[in-house]
């Protein structure tokens, strides 16, 4: 469930959430690290899940369709095709009690963990960064 297209995602809608307008694609990518190609990607099957909105033109590009308050990373990971379960992803033979309880655990916490609330951590990590380096 970790794969690079959740971090670009996830990336992506930690950026946005902290513009006020539409911004590109182009300017996502560069500012997140993520290639053109995998950030166009992501952001589409991100607005076909709902999650953004675009509009097109000069002044075109991507925004949230809703407040980062209201999106879970749970959410972005089912979007992108990423919130598959472990426990079944390898079949029958393998499953077992260690991979159903890990997916019990980080759907909860992926359920329960807004994009506002990674925002703020980042925010919070940042600030601790800034009196460390002071």
């Amino acid at each position: 469930m970790t794969g690079l297209r959740l971090v670009i995602s996830v990336n992506a809608m930690v950026y946005l959430a902290e513009r006020d307008d539409y911004t590109s694609a182009c300017v996502v990518a560069k500012a997140t690290g993520a290639s053109h190609s995998n950030m166009t990607r992501a952001l589409s099957l991100l607005i076909k899940d709902g999650l953004l909105k675009v509009t097109k033109g000069p002044t075109g590009g991507y925004r949230l369709a809703r407040g980062p308050e209201d999106i879970t990373i749970l959410e972005i990971a089912r979007a992108i095709g990423e919130g598959s379960s472990l426990s079944t992803t390898y079949g029958e033979r393998n499953r077992t009690w260690l991979w159903e309880e890990f997916d019990r655990m980080a759907n909860a916490f992926l359920t329960s963990t807004t994009l506002y609330a990674v925002i703020v951590h980042n925010r919070q990590r940042d600030a601790r960064k800034e009196v460390v380096r002071s």
